[in-house]
């Protein structure tokens, strides 16, 4: 057989053209690989990346270095990402705010990335846990292209295709994938890098990349709103709002103003009053961005200065604008861009917030762990025997919020009394209200907790635990860490430690 003939070729010494006699088959291959790829994978490299998503063309920019990896979006002033270094993801917002999740690179990706980048190429991927090996070539066309089965670090093993004219990847497969390498007609100075990525398959999609370009400085994540302490930290007292439970209303000063800002870990950035805006002189700018509560909503995003509480300040930022906030007490929502930088506790019962820089600190063992859904914290908790995933939501009044639809899927978790219209961000709907006789988060188990389920409601997971419930606690929000600290209010005969193994 003609194939079997070239692997013997190949095994008795003949190789490829140009090949020393001293050199293996494979040495030659990736050193032939280097030259005409140049090396991409020493250079923080991005790129703009056009494909369609759900039917519709998006555009992206991607960044690229090592095993590191920086997608986003942006319309406008509103963007969205995705940062992974292999082994960790984090969510970005228009503030460059990261926290941990939004999903991770499949194993075949993180093969893909590094092929794309030709990590193989480098003499040193073998000691730095990548793996490589010859395969037996295929001929095409009366063309024989050399194979090779590459494992790169974190990633899953992936078969190589190499073209013998130019010595640039063509094809990456494992047995569920296949995909294609397409290089512009004419190559510039930069690393050879593909301008098409064709997907083969059932659902065959083509990635198209342009202006490829090499960036200066390592690609990291984005640093979001790295605020400055005058001192190690600050104590803001919570403000009356002329209505409802207390809630982390504080003074904030911004632009020369000073205002009112809700402390709210349900919102996934921040955002300012159409007032307060008027009266900054703040604009929108471009781009669109969806409004969840009670309700919904599209609004614009606008540049916006610096803001101040207390003695930790932060820099200017880009802000939600909303039309329906100041009847509520406060013209700023605080949400995910502040916490992410800062240990942020609530004393309900001394009416106080304080803000810590969210350096590394020893968290309680019973610390509860939690992730994020749109950059909002949600925890696993059990309403009475039943587990929900409830989002933590200090600008919810409510104890326990449960999303209509949950509640119609557990009619039995209880029995309404009472039935509210109610109000909040986006409209008005109807509420049911009764009581639950027990709620259980992390190691306490807080009894006879009002609870409501509301038609409509946009609620991010199941439901939300709000402010009438976290009163019952301490609650210190660590977002670095993904974890929340709570300890009980002294004498709260509501709350009961429980062991861990009755959850």
């Amino acid at each position: 057989m003609r194939f079997a003939a070239l692997v013997a070729g190949v095994c008795l010494g003949f190789g490829w053209p140009g090949q020393s006699r001293a050199e293996s088959p494979l040495e030659h291959l990736l050193a032939s690989v280097r030259v005409a790829g140049g090396t991409p994978y020493v250079y923080h490299l991005r790129a703009s990346l056009s494909e369609i998503e759900d039917g519709i063309p998006r555009q992206h920019v991607l960044e690229l270095e090592g095993t590191r990896r920086f997608l986003q979006h942006c319309e406008g002033l509103a963007c969205h990402g995705l940062f992974t270094d292999g082994q960790r993801s984090f969510e970005t917002d228009s503030n460059g705010t990261a926290v941990p999740g939004g999903g991770s690179l499949s194993l075949f990706d993180t093969s893909l990335q590094g092929v794309l980048l030709e990590e193989f190429a480098d003499p040193g991927f073998r000691t730095q846990g990548g793996s490589i090996a010859l395969l037996e070539p295929v001929e095409s066309n009366g063309t024989t292209y050399p194979r090779m089965r590459v494992s790169v670090r974190l990633g899953s093993p992936v078969d190589v295709t190499i073209d013998p004219h130019t010595y640039l990847v063509t094809s990456v497969e494992d047995p569920r994938h296949r995909v294609t390498f397409v290089y512009p007609s004419e190559r510039g100075a930069l690393p050879a890098l593909p301008s098409q990525i064709v997907w083969a398959g059932r659902n065959a999609w083509t990635q198209h990349f342009s202006e490829w370009a090499i960036v200066d400085g390592p690609l990291a994540l984005p640093p979001g709103l790295v605020p400055v302490f005058a001192g190690p930290d600050t104590i803001a007292k919570m403000l009356p709002t002329g209505r409802g439970p207390v809630m982390p209303v504080v003074e904030c000063t911004i632009g020369g103003h000073t205002v009112t800002a809700l402390l709210d870990t349900g919102d996934s950035n921040i955002a300012m009053s159409l007032e307060l805006a008027e009266e900054l002189g703040v604009e929108p700018s471009g781009g669109a961005l969806a409004i969840h509560g009670i309700g919904q909503y599209a609004t614009g995003l606008a540049s916006g200065p610096g803001f101040a509480i207390g003695a930790v300040a932060f820099p200017a930022a880009k802000f939600a604008l909303l039309h329906d906030i100041h009847r509520y007490g406060y013209d700023l929502v605080l949400g995910a861009d502040v916490f992410a930088h800062v240990r942020v506790t609530l004393d309900y019962a001394k009416q106080e917030v304080r803000f810590s820089p969210a350096s590394d600190v020893v968290a309680p063992k019973d610390a509860l762990q939690i992730h994020f859904e749109n950059f909002i914290p949600v925890a696993q908790a059990w309403l009475g025997a039943t587990p929900a995933a409830l989002a933590l939501d200090t600008g919810d009044e409510a104890s326990v919020n449960l999303a209509g639809d949950f509640y119609a899927r557990n009619p039995s978790l209880f029995a309404p009394t009472a039935s509210l219209l109610v109000s909040g961000v986006g409209g008005n709907s109807t509420q049911l209200i009764g009581t639950i006789p027990s709620v259980t988060l992390a190691r306490f188990e807080v009894r006879r907790q009002k609870i409501g389920a509301t038609k409509g409601l946009n609620a991010t997971a199941d439901g939300h635990l709000g402010s009438g419930f976290l009163a019952h606690f301490i609650t210190t929000f660590d977002y670095a860490h993904a974890r929340v600290e709570l300890v009980p209010r002294g004498g709260d005969t509501a709350v009961s430690s429980v062991p861990s193994s009755s959850q």
